[in-house]
Protein backbone atom coordinates (compact mmCIF):
# COMPACT_ATOMS: atom_id res chain seq x y z
CA UNK A 1 0.00 0.00 0.00
CA UNK A 2 1.18 3.55 -0.64
CA UNK A 3 2.54 5.79 1.85
CA UNK A 4 -0.14 8.11 3.07
CA UNK A 5 0.27 11.87 1.97
CA UNK A 6 1.41 13.94 4.92
CA UNK A 7 -1.10 17.02 5.35
CA UNK A 8 -0.21 20.76 6.64
CA UNK A 9 -2.30 19.66 9.25
CA UNK A 10 -3.89 16.73 10.26
CA UNK A 11 -7.82 16.55 11.20
CA UNK A 12 -6.92 14.26 14.39
CA UNK A 13 -3.99 12.88 16.27
CA UNK A 14 -3.62 9.76 17.96
CA UNK A 15 -0.71 9.54 20.88
CA UNK A 16 -0.47 6.61 23.10
CA UNK A 17 1.13 4.19 25.33
CA UNK A 18 2.43 0.70 23.58
CA UNK A 19 0.09 -1.14 25.77
CA UNK A 20 -2.77 0.79 23.64
CA UNK A 21 -2.06 0.18 20.63
CA UNK A 22 -4.25 -2.41 19.53
CA UNK A 23 -7.07 -0.38 20.75
CA UNK A 24 -5.85 3.24 19.75
CA UNK A 25 -5.24 1.55 15.71
CA UNK A 26 -8.93 0.20 15.89
CA UNK A 27 -9.95 3.30 16.56
CA UNK A 28 -7.64 5.35 14.54
CA UNK A 29 -8.53 3.44 11.68
CA UNK A 30 -12.13 3.91 11.96
CA UNK A 31 -11.60 7.40 11.95
CA UNK A 32 -9.07 7.46 8.70
CA UNK A 33 -11.81 5.71 7.25
CA UNK A 34 -14.80 8.14 8.05
CA UNK A 35 -12.53 11.07 7.36
CA UNK A 36 -10.37 10.16 4.58
CA UNK A 37 -6.63 8.50 3.81
CA UNK A 38 -3.88 11.07 5.64
CA UNK A 39 -6.52 12.92 8.01
CA UNK A 40 -5.59 11.37 10.92
CA UNK A 41 -2.20 10.66 12.38
CA UNK A 42 -0.94 7.50 14.14
CA UNK A 43 2.93 7.00 14.21
CA UNK A 44 3.00 3.59 12.92
CA UNK A 45 1.05 5.25 9.19
CA UNK A 46 3.57 8.11 9.17
CA UNK A 47 6.83 6.15 9.79
CA UNK A 48 8.46 7.83 6.34
CA UNK A 49 7.76 10.96 7.96
CA UNK A 50 8.83 10.70 11.58
CA UNK A 51 11.65 8.83 10.74
CA UNK A 52 15.31 10.18 12.09
CA UNK A 53 16.92 12.10 14.34
CA UNK A 54 14.13 15.18 15.03
CA UNK A 55 11.41 12.35 15.80
CA UNK A 56 10.39 13.66 19.04
CA UNK A 57 10.06 17.34 17.54
CA UNK A 58 7.94 16.33 14.74
CA UNK A 59 6.02 14.53 17.14
CA UNK A 60 5.80 17.25 19.51
CA UNK A 61 5.20 20.22 16.38
CA UNK A 62 2.03 17.24 15.25
CA UNK A 63 0.34 17.16 18.83
CA UNK A 64 0.84 21.01 19.36
CA UNK A 65 0.13 23.05 15.76
CA UNK A 66 -0.23 20.60 13.08
CA UNK A 67 -3.88 19.00 14.25
CA UNK A 68 -7.32 20.30 14.97
CA UNK A 69 -7.85 17.66 17.28
CA UNK A 70 -5.20 15.52 19.96
CA UNK A 71 -6.38 12.45 20.94
CA UNK A 72 -4.02 11.18 23.60
CA UNK A 73 -4.73 7.48 25.41
CA UNK A 74 -3.54 8.02 28.74
CA UNK A 75 -2.39 4.99 30.68
CA UNK A 76 -0.10 3.65 33.23
CA UNK A 77 2.77 3.66 30.56
CA UNK A 78 2.65 7.54 31.14
CA UNK A 79 5.31 8.03 33.83
CA UNK A 80 2.99 10.97 35.38
CA UNK A 81 0.11 8.86 35.04
CA UNK A 82 0.24 5.97 37.96
CA UNK A 83 2.31 8.52 40.17
CA UNK A 84 0.79 10.59 42.98
CA UNK A 85 -2.76 12.76 42.77
CA UNK A 86 -1.26 15.76 42.70
CA UNK A 87 1.11 14.65 39.63
CA UNK A 88 -1.92 13.31 37.64
CA UNK A 89 -3.95 16.50 38.06
CA UNK A 90 -1.12 19.28 37.31
CA UNK A 91 -0.72 17.38 34.08
CA UNK A 92 -4.53 17.17 32.71
CA UNK A 93 -4.30 20.78 33.98
CA UNK A 94 -0.95 21.07 31.70
CA UNK A 95 -2.92 18.92 28.83
CA UNK A 96 -6.06 21.17 29.24
CA UNK A 97 -3.93 24.40 28.80
CA UNK A 98 -1.93 22.91 25.82
CA UNK A 99 -5.18 22.92 23.77
CA UNK A 100 -6.13 19.27 24.70
CA UNK A 101 -9.03 18.30 26.08
CA UNK A 102 -9.07 14.78 28.68
CA UNK A 103 -11.88 12.55 28.35
CA UNK A 104 -12.07 9.71 30.48
CA UNK A 105 -12.90 6.31 28.85
CA UNK A 106 -13.22 2.78 29.92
Amino acid sequence: MPERPVPEKFLVAFSLAGEERELVQAVAQAVEDRLGRGQAFLDEWFEHYIAGDDADLKLQEIYARRCELAVVRVSGQYPWAAGPPARRESAVNHLATSGCLPVRAC
